[in-house]
């Protein structure tokens, strides 16, 4: 053999004996990959899902804020105060198109809210504490599709 082809040679044992210690040191390495795969996905996932909840309890308080904020309706009805003011079409509609807005706007806020907080709603984080074999499965053959 020549010296060009003995290098060539000496070359491709290092490539394999290369390839042969980074398979070992994968093959070592994959239990704390999978570990640390695992509680990333299921701590976002936990994050996401706690997130969602608080805007879907959200509305609730919204709407008790805007409840408490709007003047009781006078017991006497012949009361000339601002309150009767505000309940009344004849004295003051704006003021009750103002109370009628007030509801709609905070109605709507309120819908938006359960609508992000649902789409934002992840139970991942449940899956990959009850069955993460599972999970692992699904999320290789979603990353080979």
């Amino acid at each position: 053999m020549s010296d060009l082809q003995q290098e060539v040679a000496k070359l491709i044992e290092k490539a394999n004996n290369g390839i042969d210690s980074a398979g070992s040191f994968l093959q070592a390495e994959l239990p704390e990959y999978i570990n640390q795969l695992l509680l990333w996905h299921s701590i976002h996932s936990l994050v996401l899902a706690v997130i969602g909840m608080a805007l879907m309890a959200s509305p609730i308080l919204i709407l008790r804020k805007t409840r408490s904020l709007m003047p009781k309706p006078p017991q006497n009805r012949e009361e000339t105060s601002w309150a009767y003011e505000w309940w009344s079409f004849d004295k003051a509609p704006e003021l009750n198109h103002l109370g009628v807005m007030v509801w709609i706007s905070s109605g709507l806020l309120s819908l938006c809210m359960l609508c992000v907080g649902a789409g934002l709603i992840n139970l991942d984080w449940l899956q990959i504490w009850l069955a993460p074999k599972v999970w692992l499965v699904e999320y290789a053959a979603k990353l080979t599709s």
